[in-house]
């Protein structure tokens, strides 16, 4: 009889431990009446759920039939609360961010030089050119929340031919069992979905890729991926920062010219457009996203990443280093709100915006998803396989 484990290893003790903080906080944040005790009970049902399925339910969940029932479960809650809940009456306003960027770019106006549906003077759309182009079929859609449906159907289509690597089964029953996911749809919020989308592509290339030659088009990949969000920096610099350093100076040359053209071509039009609203207006999408946090936080960060990116050994190693990486880089943010105004204070009062923890939640599931062993990482797997 074969020995049953509820963890295939120490990194997922650390895992599902961050899992289990990020949706605490949560808990306490949205139910204020009995915030501790209900962050408390749900500790142990996401524990003790983690380990019942660990312990007995591992092998006989892995059906075809499983996934299908658990995919169409998220999507009806998913459908319901998009359909439930008025954009406009909630306070986030990344989604019309996204909305009122393309909605002014077809008016033939600067699309940087809008408010968002709240109309505070500096909540101006942040995202860089390619993760607003991307949203452009949502746009006319109507509905930016749609943008969750097909980053998840994509997650489990990467999942699903990855399976002698990752548990599918898992990652949508911990999808199913964390607030903080269902909290991203109800506020049609695209933080998650934009760092599942970079997980994804590192994902497909460490398994299918990794001997590929065509450095200038990997560099490009690479600097598309950038041109969303600067935070996508992090997990692509721990993972292709030793990449790069293997290569010949040749391959080097090409990487970097890769990621420069993918990363600035996008810019270009907008800064044709106008120039100076790019690079001087306080609230530009470059000012937003690099003032972000404090040089403090910035030089540990780095530090961090330069220390990890030359730690991880297999793709268990990366997916714990760098879900350690990005909620320290947070918790630090954090901490500093909690010294100073106190950790409830912080909390309800929206001083601090604990939903840029979510940018760890896509490293951590798919942490806890992955398979006991390492074997399957030296098979080349092709993605479009029957």
């Amino acid at each position: 009889m074969t020995k049953k484990y509820i963890f295939d290893n120490n990194s997922q003790k650390v895992l599902l431990c961050l899992l289990g903080v990020i949706n605490m906080l949560f808990v306490v944040k949205y139910c204020p009446a009995y915030s501790f005790l209900s962050a408390a009970i749900y500790g142990i049902v996401l524990s003790s759920s983690y380990s019942y399925y660990k312990y007995f339910l591992q092998d006989k969940l892995q059906k075809r039939h499983v996934y299908i029932l658990l995919f169409a479960l998220i999507v009806c809650i998913t459908i319901s609360l998009l359909l439930l809940v008025d954009p406009y009456n909630v306070t986030v306003d990344r989604w019309s961010a996204l909305y009122n960027w393309c909605d002014t770019l077809f008016q033939g106006k600067y699309p940087y030089d809008t408010l968002t549906h709240t109309h505070i003077p500096e909540n101006y759309p942040s995202p860089f050119p390619i993760w607003q182009i991307v949203h452009i079929p949502f746009y006319f859609l109507g509905e930016m929340g749609i943008g969750h449906l097909v980053t998840l159907a994509l997650a489990c289509y990467v999942l699903y031919k990855y399976q002698k690597s990752f548990n599918l089964t898992l990652f949508l029953f911990l999808i199913l069992l964390s607030p903080c996911y269902w909290w991203e749809i109800t506020v049609r919020s695209d933080l998650m979905n934009n760092m599942f989308i970079c997980l994804l592509f590192i994902t497909i290339f460490h398994f299918s890729f990794r001997e590929t030659r065509y450095m200038l088009p990997l560099g490009i990949i690479i600097g598309l991926l950038l041109c969303t969000r600067l935070f996508t920096g992090i997990p692509l610099a721990v993972y292709f920062i030793p990449y790069f350093i293997r290569k010949s100076t040749t391959n080097k040359l090409k990487l970097i010219a890769g990621c420069l053209l993918g990363f600035v071509c996008p810019f270009i039009p907008f800064m044709i457009w106008d120039f100076d609203r790019l690079f001087f207006f306080e609230y530009s999408p470059l000012m937003l996203q690099t003032k972000q946090g404090s040089i403090y936080t910035l030089i540990v960060g780095l530090i961090f990443i330069g220390i990890f990116s030359f730690c991880w050994k297999n793709y268990k190693e990366y997916l714990l280093y760098i879900s350690v990486i990005l909620f320290s880089f947070i918790l630090l943010n954090f901490i500093k709100f909690i010294y100073h105004d106190g950790f409830m204070t912080t909390l309800t009062n929206d001083l601090f915006d604990i939903s840029y923890f979510n940018i760890t939640i896509p490293f951590v599931v798919l942490g806890l998803c992955l398979s006991k062993t390492d074997k399957n990482e030296n098979e080349k797997i092709s993605l479009f396989d029957k």
